[in-house]
């Protein structure tokens, strides 16, 4: 094998030069055969770039930086930066790194130049010699070129599904994105902001009663304060878990439908599609497949619990029920609370930003972007709803509640999973109130302003909260 591990001293110049042989998946091309990833089954060691190998999974894993590589790559990447260009091969990424299975043996040499492109090209002589001059000038590596594609990445949209990484069933909308500061003007966090009844679920105790929180989270949460510290961090994620199961068993059942069509045609006497429809065909079910991994594959905790309100209701007796989560990873600074644009004077316009808080007025339009039902618009009814809830002790508490009636096309305002979403004004995109709960058979839904949202928030965190670029005048 033309492979060697960091502890071996193999110079390029004394490796075998090895059979001009690839093998192919159906999303990557190998040169040459990577033996130590396929199945143990010898028959897959050697077949032809005509046929599609049968893989085990193979992830990314860093480069070992003791490896002989790391002594020549910076040379020898530009070389093939230019060779791609000589072969007229559009990349994405050039990647040293390892492509090894989850339990692989590490004793192999899984280091790979792996070359992501978004078309994948065809297997010619022309292209196994330049993956071979690669294979060689990197002192025999394996060579993939994977079809992919590099992109930023981006954070949680406005009307994300959102949960909690230890629960199953939490399921609400990211509402937007909020920086809060000291008076000074200094950032202190940067936050997802979302329901509480979510992040801290309530308890059932009777099946004819409605939900109430538990008695360790009626009272405020900020971990910035002493008696937080004691207590276990809460880590949130998007989606939340119901959410992506749904999405992962929509790609396995799209996958099943596709695989079941190709087969009825393959096996079919009549000529019922041509090759290049069938072609087609297998195309979709591999872009469908690789969507599928990622969604199984990628990293979804978004960050932890930073201040929450708890059941509480503000001075004018109205329900709080907001959380922040601050984003852990980083945060994006520009068109963070990007949302539909759904005023008909704009209609150039797909999408607009939140740029002002503001009072609820009544009979306005409106509309909201939730995880469950989407968009969805309606008008602030001019009449306060007065709607029960529960506390710890199961005593029951009325409150009069902004609520919001939806127009003739949508059954529901929000539903199960929109708690959290923002209710924007249709004419301004200005929020104007955040969803706490509504009716489950469809009908209005019910809102905390955001004047009384904000005001809580500073209380309980002793910061002042501005949206991402704009400044808010509380």
């Amino acid at each position: 094998m033309a492979y060697f591990t960091p502890m071996q001293r193999a110079p390029a110049l004394a490796l075998p030069r090895m059979a001009p042989t690839v093998s192919k998946s159906h999303n990557s091309i190998f040169y040459p055969h990577d033996f130590h990833r396929y199945a143990a089954d010898g028959d897959h060691l050697f077949w032809s770039a005509q046929n599609d190998a049968k893989l085990l999974p193979i992830r990314f894993s860093p480069a070992e930086p003791s490896h002989q590589v790391a002594k020549i790559w910076k040379k020898v990447a530009p070389t093939i930066v230019a060779l791609l260009d000589r072969h007229e091969i559009t990349f994405d990424a050039i990647d040293c790194v390892c492509r090894r299975q989850r339990y692989a043996d590490l004793s192999n040499d899984d280091h790979t130049i792996v070359i992501t492109v978004r078309i994948l090209p065809e297997i010619t002589p022309r292209l196994v010699k330049m993956l071979d001059k690669i294979h060689h000038r990197t002192g025999g590596l394996a060579v993939e070129v994977r079809q992919g594609r590099v992109s930023t990445l981006s954070f949680p949209r406005v009307g994300a599904s959102f949960g909690v990484f230890k629960n199953n069933e939490a399921n609400g909308t990211i509402g937007g994105f909020v920086n809060l500061i000291k008076k000074n003007g200094d950032l202190v966090a940067q936050c997802a902001l979302v329901s509480d009844h979510v992040v801290r679920p309530y308890v059932t105790i009777d099946a004819e009663e409605m939900p109430r929180p538990a008695a360790e989270n009626m009272g405020s949460y900020c971990h910035r304060k002493k008696q937080a510290k004691k207590q276990r961090p809460i880590y949130c994620t998007s989606p939340s878990h119901p959410r992506r199961s749904e999405i992962i068993s929509n790609y396995r059942n799209a996958m099943v439908q596709l695989a079941a069509e190709i087969l009825v045609c393959k096996n079919s006497a009549a000529e019922i599609m041509t090759q290049e429809e069938l072609r087609e065909l297998e195309k979709k079910k591999s872009s469908i497949q690789g969507a599928g991994t990622r969604e199984i594959n990628k990293g979804w905790i978004i960050g932890r619990l930073f201040a929450a309100s708890g059941y509480r209701l503000s001075p004018h007796n109205r329900r709080l029920d907001w959380a922040l989560v601050e984003i852990s990873q980083g945060f994006p600074s520009r068109h963070v609370n990007k949302v539909e644009n759904s005023n008909p004077q704009y209609s150039h316009m797909h999408t607009r930003r939140i740029l002002h808080a503001d009072r609820p007025r009544s009979n306005v339009g409106v509309y909201k972007q939730g995880s469950a039902t989407a968009t969805t618009t309606g008008v602030i009814n001019p009449f306060r709803s007065y709607v029960a809830s529960y506390d710890v002790d199961g005593n029951r508490i009325v409150t009069a509640e902004w609520c919001v009636i939806p127009d003739e096309e949508y059954e529901s305002f929000a539903h199960s999973g929109d708690s959290g979403a923002l209710v924007l004004e249709r004419g301004s995109a200005n929020a104007v109130g955040m969803i706490f709960g509504g009716h489950l058979d469809g009908g209005p839904a019910y809102v905390t302003s955001m004047p009384a949202v904000i005001s809580d928030i500073e209380e309980i965190t002793g910061l002042y909260i501005q949206l991402p670029g704009v400044n808010y005048d509380a």
